[in-house]
C-alpha cells in the first residue's frame, strides 16, 4: 500500500465530504453513494491505526474511503488515488454561494455597460463555509438544492420505528413496570447489532447508557443476567456512567460533564433514565418543560446522535389520556420526542388469568407488557404484548392467543376437571371457562387441542343427555 493511499484513506471525514462533494458533481450517477446513488448516506467509524472505514445507510455496504471513488468511475484503485488527490487540490478554495456569483457575474459584462463596483465575496465563501455552520451567517434559507445535499437528508435508524440518528425517542411506562430493563434490552441489541422485538436493528452501534437509580453493581447483575458480559461487542458497544452523583442537564457544570462523557466516548446513542433525574424543573409547567428538553435537543444537535429518555406515566386518575400522553407532566414532553413507545399492563389478558393458581404459575402477570407506538415521522405500527424471561430479564414478542389455547385454557380445565371428581358435562366446563378464562372461540379451540390425549369425550346413553369430558 502506498504512502498516498494510507494519506487518504486516514483523511478526516471533513475533508472527505469537501473532495467528494466535487466528485460527485463530475461522476456518471450524480450520487454520493457510487453503489446506490444515495445523497450523502454515510456513517464512519474509525480504526486504532487511524484508517476510516465508510458504510452507506441506504444500501449498507462498506469499505475505505478510496473504494467508494473506485466505484464511482469505475477505475481502478490507482486512477481512483489519482483523483482524489487532483479533487483535494482543487477543491482549496470554496465554490462561491449564490450570493457572491451574482455580486462576481456582473465582471463579466461588456465594455461600456455601467456597472456597480467590484464587491468582495460575503462571509460564508470567503471562510469556506465555516460562518455558516457556525450560524454566524445572515443567510439562514436554504434551496431545494442546498436542501438536497444536506448531511442530515437521510434517515438513519438504529432500532426500526423507534431509535434514530437525530432524534429524540421516549419510553415510558409507571413504576416497576421494567422500562429500565427493557431499555437496557435495546442497548444490549444495538450493541450487538441485533434485531429486538422483531425491530430491525441494521448494524451495531455504540450506546452510552447514563443512569441514576440503580447502583453499579446492581446494573452489573442484571447485564450478567441479560447476556454474557465477556462479549467483544457488549464490551466495546455498551458503556455506562460511573455512578458517583446525581447529574442535572439544567446545572451547567453537569451538562458540561454530560457533553465531555459523550465527546470521550463517541456513542451514536445516549439513554438518560430515568428522565426526572436529570433535572429540577416543574414537570407540570410547558415553558419549564420546554426548557428542560430545549437542553437535551441541543446535545441532539451538538453531536448529531440519538437520544432516549426513560420517563414516567401520570398519575392513575390521569390514565384516561391515550398513548404518548400518558407520559407524566406536561404534553410539551411527548410533543417534542419523535417516537415515543408506552408500556402498560394487557388488561383484558389480566383479567383473562382470572384467580387460578395454576395460570399464574405458567404466565406470571408482571411478566407481560402492552407495547404502543406513537411515531412523527412513520405509520404508528399495531400494539402488541411482549413476555419478559424472568431469569434472563429479556423480552420477546408474546402470542397471547396461542398461549391461552395451549396452556392456560388446559389448565384451568384439567384443573376444574380434577375438582370435579375428573369428569363433569362439556357445556358446564365451557361456561366455567368462558367466564374465568377466555372468549368462547378460544374455549373450544383449546379443547379441540386436548382431545384425546388429555381429555376423553363420552356421550351419556339416551336422547338428550349431555356430552361428558373426562381426564385422560
Amino acid at each position: 500500500m502506498t504512502d498516498a493511499e494510507i494519506s487518504i484513506m486516514k483523511m478526516e471525514p471533513a475533508e472527505f465530504y469537501k473532495a467528494f462533494g466535487e466528485i460527485r458533481l463530475h461522476s456518471a450517477s450524480q450520487a454520493d453513494c457510487p453503489l446506490c446513488g444515495a445523497l450523502l448516506a454515510f456513517s464512519f467509524k474509525r480504526a486504532e491505526d487511524g484508517v476510516w472505514t465508510w458504510y452507506c445507510r441506504a444500501c449498507h455496504q462498506e469499505g475505505d474511503t478510496i473504494y467508494f471513488v473506485e466505484k464511482a468511475f469505475d477505475v481502478d484503485r490507482k486512477t481512483a488515488v489519482e483523483l482524489i488527490q487532483t479533487y483535494l487540490e482543487d477543491c482549496a478554495q470554496p465554490e462561491p454561494c449564490r450570493e457572491t456569483k451574482a455580486k462576481l457575474s456582473k465582471e463579466s459584462e461588456p465594455s461600456g455597460v455601467t456597472s456597480e463596483p467590484k464587491l468582495p465575496p460575503c462571509e460564508r465563501c470567503a471562510d469556506g463555509g465555516e460562518s455558516r455552520k457556525e450560524g454566524k451567517h445572515s443567510e439562514i434559507i436554504l434551496t431545494v438544492d442546498e436542501l438536497a445535499k444536506a448531511k442530515d437528508i437521510h434517515r438513519e435508524r438504529y432500532l426500526e420505528f423507534f431509535i434514530e440518528r437525530g432524534c429524540i425517542s421516549i419510553l415510558g411506562g409507571e413504576q416497576k413496570i421494567g422500562k429500565s430493563l427493557l431499555a437496557l434490552n435495546i442497548g444490549i441489541s444495538l450493541a450487538r447489532g441485533e434485531s429486538f422485538l422483531g425491530l430491525a436493528v441494521p448494524k451495531a452501534r455504540k450506546v452510552l447508557y447514563l443512569q441514576q437509580e440503580i447502583h453499579n453493581a446492581g446494573m452489573l447483575e442484571r447485564l450478567s443476567k441479560m447476556t454474557d458480559i465477556r462479549e467483544s461487542s457488549v464490551r466495546n458497544n455498551l458503556l455506562f456512567f460511573a455512578m458517583d452523583r446525581v447529574l442535572k442537564i439544567t446545572r451547567e457544570s453537569d451538562r458540561e460533564q454530560i457533553c465531555k462523557s459523550i465527546e470521550e466516548t463517541v456513542p451514536d446513542l445516549v439513554i438518560f433514565d430515568p428522565y426526572c433525574t436529570f433535572h429540577n424543573d416543574n414537570e407540570n409547567d410547558t415553558s419549564q418543560m420546554n426548557g428542560v428538553m430545549d437542553l437535551f435537543f441541543g446535545i441532539l444537535r451538538k453531536y448529531n446522535i440519538a437520544i432516549l429518555l426513560v420517563h414516567h406515566v401520570g398519575k392513575p386518575q390521569l390514565l384516561a389520556r391515550r398513548g404518548a400522553h400518558n407520559l407524566r407532566g406536561s404534553s410539551a414532553i411527548p410533543d417534542r420526542a419523535d417516537a415515543t413507545i408506552v408500556l402498560s399492563r394487557p388488561s383484558e389478558f389480566l383479567a383473562s388469568l382470572g384467580k387460578s393458581k395454576v395460570a399464574s404459575k405458567l404466565l406470571p402477570p408482571s411478566c407481560y407488557l402492552n407495547v404502543e407506538f406513537n411515531l412523527r415521522h412513520d405509520f404508528e405500527p399495531s400494539p402488541f404484548v411482549i413476555e419478559r424471561n424472568p431469569d434472563t430479564l429479556w423480552h420477546k414478542r408474546s402470542d397471547i392467543a396461542e398461549k391461552l389455547v395451549r396452556e392456560i385454557v388446559p389448565a384451568f380445565a384439567i384443573e376444574h376437571l380434577s375438582e370435579h371428581g375428573g369428569a363433569m358435562p362439556q357445556k358446564d366446563l365451557v361456561q366455567y371457562l368462558q367466564e374465568n378464562v377466555a372468549s368462547r372461540a378460544i374455549v373450544f379451540e383449546a379443547l379441540r387441542e386436548m382431545k384425546p390425549d388429555r381429555i376423553i369425550p363420552e356421550k351419556a346413553s339416551g336422547r338428550g343427555n349431555p356430552l361428558i369430558l373426562r381426564l385422560r
